[in-house]
């Protein structure tokens, strides 16, 4: 009886890092820190996938294969096998998968970090670029009263830009788990 439930154990566990990307393309974690890992995946992978195609075509995809195994472990959720592979093979995987992701990305990075951008230069660093005319701006004549009013828009604003762009993740995880997974 115990030998039965030895036997079955092992089957359950490695049947069960398929199914948590059902719930949230972060592996079922909390949703704050799947939404933190899905905006900072969003800015990331696009440099790294650009890197990836430069690299891979002078035949030096080893350090990015390496950063794009990590990113989709450690930001996507994704089990992912180490590439035990040639050169030539890793070479054609890190080529393969930064092109198919490249559209993905290319979308996630455009409007997650034109949130960011707006949030950083137009919520938290107000002072530094709008102080020069509190009399016209939203929550004027104070300092104060302008920053909070430009600074509370900008969760909001990224809250619904990951929620937007969720299916986009999903679809980045279901990727990443294609060519990586274990």
């Amino acid at each position: 009886m115990s030998k039965s439930s030895t036997t079955s154990t092992p089957t359950s566990t490695t049947a069960l890092p398929s199914m948590p990307h059902r719930r949230s393309p972060t592996g079922g974690r909390a949703w704050p820190k799947a939404m933190l890992c899905h905006n900072i995946h969003a800015l990331v992978a696009l440099p790294v996938g650009l890197a990836g195609l430069i690299a891979a075509l002078f035949g030096r995809p080893a350090p990015v294969g390496r950063t794009q195994r990590v990113l989709a472990r450690r930001l996507l959720g994704v089990p992912v096998a180490e590439a035990a592979m040639s050169s030539r093979g890793q070479t054609r995987r890190v080529l393969r998968y930064s092109l198919v992701c490249l559209p993905a990305d290319l979308l996630s990075f455009a409007l997650l970090g034109s949130a960011w951008a707006v949030f950083i230069a137009r919520g938290v660093l107000y002072p530094v670029f709008g102080a020069d005319h509190l009399e016209r701006s939203w929550g004027g004549p104070s300092l104060a009263g302008a920053w909070a009013a430009h600074f509370i828009q900008g969760p909001p604003l990224l809250f619904v830009v990951t929620l937007v762009l969720w299916p986009v993740s999903r679809y980045q995880a279901r990727l990443a788990r294609r060519h990586f997974g274990a």
